[in-house]
């Protein structure tokens, strides 16, 4: 009888240590999925990616972080996909950048891998055809596509950028592109346009036919974020810098005096696109004084310099007979002219918009009193009824700027 009992008892634990066994084996590859940790599939734009999917139930592909991120679970099966030839380019190879892949299949324009326990990032390596040419950037990255440009900014154009741009320095990684002649590329620095000690100025064509698009808002300046149109030879760009000069260092550029006022400002997007700026203050002319020309910008060694503010007396001047303010001005200062009444010709000129007329009379007040009783004073035509408003007789709580302006002949646009 107890025989019996052990043989039983002895079964018995057979199909438990079998059942515990069949358990873990079955309990295994959950942990082993539990375990596997998410990573970053890095591919090219025009590449695809998405899980090769076996079984049956609900299809759930990768979390798309946006068109180059992939989030991707260790362990799975990712298939990626090349795009297809066209006259211009063929598929040659996929180029594993970092990570390392068992089984990858280079040389196939659809591959399938095992995602490691890594992140990873693939390029695609073409054949191009004889007219395209390479367009390479020195710290800095290119595309042809546009659009990809849009979707990582947002409402993107050469002219008017409101966007962070390190949100879209961490997207853009391509360092070579190819285009054709007549081809527009699109480019932006590697590195933020304003460092502690640098700002972006310029772009160099340091070899090869390209001419950059200019931006509509100031034809002088250039943009950490542009595009150039290609000509018919291999180009080579790259970002220029300047250093960034101390509040109060005194700079001389073509017989004018000036004074840094703001070490560096990153203005709206609008007027600048991601320009790194040094105000300026007029502080004085050297020699005569007879004809005084202020601009508005300037570049002087890398460095975009923009006048804002005048820090200047020339009252009771009676050398001063034309005088040209830059519409960048912020204030002139009570007085600065007055009494110069040999001073017929004022002219405020510039191709940047006067953000507000009223505060640019308000805080410049009294500037001009007392010059020539003949004198005229030019503004932007756009702007001339709003000058006309402001710049009142006496007795009016308007803002005087000399002692009587006749608003028919005595104030113009242009």
């Amino acid at each position: 009888m107890m025989a019996m009992e052990n043989k039983i008892k002895n079964k018995i634990g057979i199909i438990f240590a079998i059942s515990f066994i069949i358990g873990v084996l079955l309990l295994v590859p959950m942990v082993t999925e539990a375990k596997g940790n998410t990573h970053k599939l890095i591919v090219p734009p025009e590449a695809e990616a998405d899980y090769v999917y076996e079984g049956s139930g609900t299809h759930v592909g990768p979390t798309l972080y946006d068109d180059y991120y992939y989030k991707i679970k260790a362990g799975k099966k990712v298939s990626v996909v090349a795009p297809d030839d066209t006259d211009d380019r063929k598929f040659k190879s996929w180029k594993i950048v970092s990570g390392e892949i068992d089984s990858f299949d280079a040389n196939s324009r659809e591959t399938i891998f095992t995602m490691p326990e890594m992140n990873v990032t693939l390029s695609i390596e073409y054949e191009y055809s004889e007219d395209m040419h390479r367009i390479s950037v020195q710290n800095g990255y290119v595309s042809t596509d546009k659009n990809a440009f849009d979707k990582y900014i947002g409402s993107f154009s050469i002219d008017n950028v409101a966007v962070d741009l390190s949100y879209y320095y961490s997207k853009i990684k391509e360092t070579e592109a190819y285009a054709k002649k007549g081809d527009v590329v699109y480019v932006c620095t590697k590195d933020d346009p304003i460092t502690k000690k640098k700002v972006f100025s310029k772009w160099k064509i340091v070899s090869g036919d390209a001419k950059q698009n200019k931006t509509k808002s100031n034809k002088i300046r250039s943009s950490a974020f542009t595009s150039f149109v290609i000509g018919d030879e291999d180009v080579v760009l790259k970002p220029v810098y300047g250093n960034i000069p101390k509040e109060g260092k005194k700079i001389s550029y073509k017989g004018n005096n000036y004074k840094v006022v703001y070490s560096v400002c990153m203005d709206s997007p609008k007027d600048l696109t991601f320009e790194g700026i040094v105000e300026l203050a007029y502080t004085g002319t050297k020699g005569s004084n007879k004809k005084i020309k202020i601009p508005e910008y300037f570049e002087y060694k890398n460095i975009t310099y923009r006048v804002s503010k005048l820090d200047c007396n020339l009252a009771g001047n009676q050398e001063l007979q034309s005088l040209t303010l830059p519409t960048t001005l912020k204030y002139i200062g009570y007085n600065t002219f007055a009494g110069c009444s040999n001073l017929k010709k004022i002219t405020i000129t510039g191709k940047t918009k006067i953000s507000s007329v009223s505060k640019f009379c308000e805080y410049s007040r009294g500037a001009f009193l007392n010059i020539a009783d003949d004198a005229v004073i030019t503004v932007p035509k756009k702007q001339l009824d709003k000058f006309k408003k402001y710049l009142r007789k006496p007795g009016y709580n308007g803002y005087e700027w000399k002692t009587v302006i006749d608003e028919s002949t005595g104030i113009k646009g242009k």
